[in-house]
């Protein structure tokens, strides 16, 4: 799968940078965990990271799609830039039915 080096998202050119993996940390009052993500979107840098290493081409355009739709989601200023666990998931959801469409009709390979 072809991954361009810059996307344009409403408007806003967002640089799209692939790596071996990307890890966040996560602090509460009681530790700091590690959390390892497939992709991660930064609207204030206009970057998004794709963790490409070993994984299929379909996974890597639903964690694209999933990227996608949180930058669009913050340059619209739309709810779904929330943190709450089930918007996070029903983005998740959302990118895998689009990708599933796009592979299924031959729009990517």
């Amino acid at each position: 799968m072809h991954i361009p080096d810059t996307l344009i998202i409403v408007g806003r050119p967002y640089k799209i940078t692939q790596v071996q993996t990307i890890v966040e940390y996560v602090e509460d009052s009681d530790s700091c965990e590690q959390e390892w993500l497939e992709g991660y979107v930064d609207p204030y840098t206009a970057e998004i990271r794709l963790a490409t290493h070993g994984r299929d081409s379909t996974r890597i355009l639903q964690t694209l799609l999933h990227e996608v739709m949180h930058a669009v989601s913050y340059e619209l200023q739309l709810a779904m830039n929330d943190a709450d666990a089930e918007v996070h998931a029903d983005i998740d959801r959302l990118a895998v039915a689009l990708a599933a469409v796009l592979v299924t009709n031959g729009l990517v390979g």
